[in-house]
């Protein structure tokens, strides 16, 4: 299933780093979660429709493994792309590229939910969203997976 698309592409700032000089656990879970709504966009979940609809994105879990380091000054791109999903949550998978090198500096998986605004709890994405993973994903296995009938 994984289709990577780039999600953001920005230069390292030494504001980015840590004590150590390192890229800071604080910036890259911010893009990741920056790259995670950008994905839900661009597959048609975005900002305005849901603002009218009183529904937004949720995190509830999210998995980080470091691969290379990442320093101020490099400039990099977030890969990103939806691993899994189901009426309720996505999970979308996350690489952090070092430009100069095409090195792995992240790789990370951020789980999130539909969230009703209104009601204060997770809700159905719109069918809409959901027809167009179908779209975007065309596989079998996915009408088994996310269902359109609800």
């Amino acid at each position: 299933m994984a289709n990577y698309r780039e999600t953001m592409r920005l230069l390292v700032q030494s504001w980015d780093c840590d004590h150590v000089g390192h890229l800071n656990v604080r910036s890259y879970m911010g893009w990741m979660a920056d790259a995670t709504i950008a994905l839900a966009a661009s597959l048609g979940y975005g900002r305005d429709s849901n603002a009218r609809d009183h529904l937004g994105l949720a995190a509830v879990n999210a998995e980080l493994a470091f691969r290379s380091e990442i320093r101020a000054g490099q400039a990099v791109a977030m890969m990103s792309c939806l691993e899994e999903f189901a009426p309720r949550k996505l999970r979308m998978a996350h690489r952090l590229l070092r430009l100069d090198d095409n090195v792995i500096g992240l790789e990370g998986r951020l789980t999130v939910i539909c969230f009703d605004e209104a009601r204060r709890k997770s809700s159905e994405f719109p069918l809409v969203f959901r027809q167009r993973l179908l779209e975007h994903m065309g596989t079998p296995q996915l009408d088994r997976d996310l269902s359109l009938a609800r």
